[in-house]
C-alpha cells in the first residue's frame, strides 16, 4: 500500500458569518507552499512573495486574485489540476470534524454562494484536531495553544499577527 503525501490546507476569512468572505487559501507540503490571496481589488506589495519565503525558508508560490470568486475558482483549478487522489490527502486542523469544524463548511458555503463546484470531491481528507485532543493533554482548544503545548515556542513566532482579526485587517 502506497502512503499518500499530506498537503496541509487552511483558510482565513473576514469573519464567521455566512456572508463573510474568504481572504486566503493556503496549501503546504514538503516541497513548498501555495498561497492564494483575495486582494479585494486592492494593490498587493510587490515583495510579498519574497517576504513570505524569507519567513518560511521554503518555496512559496503566491497568486493574487481581485475577488473572492476569482480566489475560489483558482482554489478549484489548483486542487483539480495539481492534487491527485492517488497521491495526496488533504489535512487540516478543525477543518471539518464530526459535529464541528470551520474551514471546509465555510469554504463549501462560499463556493455554493458563487456557484463554484467543490474542489476536493475526489481527495481523501483527515482532520488533525480530534487526533491531538484525544491522544494528548491539550488544555488549549486552539491551534496556537496546541503548538505551544506539544511542540514548544518558536512556530507561533513565524506568524506576524497576534490573532486572526489582525491578519484580516492587514
Amino acid at each position: 500500500m502506497t502512503e499518500l503525501a499530506t498537503v496541509a490546507f487552511d483558510i482565513e476569512t473576514t469573519g464567521f458569518e455566512t456572508d463573510d468572505q474568504l481572504t486566503v487559501a493556503g496549501f503546504n507540503s514538503d516541497i513548498g507552499s501555495r498561497i492564494l490571496l483575495n486582494t479585494d481589488g486592492k494593490p498587493c506589495p510587490a515583495d510579498l512573495q519574497d517576504r513570505l519565503e524569507e519567513r518560511t525558508e521554503t518555496l512559496v508560490t503566491l497568486t493574487t486574485h481581485e475577488s473572492e470568486l476569482e480566489l475560489l475558482e483558482a482554489v478549484k483549478t489548483f486542487s483539480t489540476s495539481k492534487l491527485t487522489p492517488r497521491d495526496i490527502k488533504i489535512a487540516a486542523y478543525n477543518g471539518e470534524r464530526w459535529r464541528g469544524g470551520f474551514d471546509l463548511p465555510f469554504l463549501r458555503t462560499r463556493l455554493c454562494h458563487h456557484g463554484v463546484d467543490w474542489p476536493f470531491a475526489t481527495l481523501p481528507y483527515v482532520d488533525a484536531m480530534d487526533v491531538f485532543q484525544k491522544r494528548f493533554n491539550t488544555t488549549e482548544d486552539t491551534l496556537t495553544g496546541v503548538y505551544e503545548e506539544l511542540i514548544g515556542s518558536g512556530l507561533n513566532e513565524l506568524d506576524p499577527f497576534t490573532d486572526s482579526a489582525e491578519a484580516v485587517e492587514a
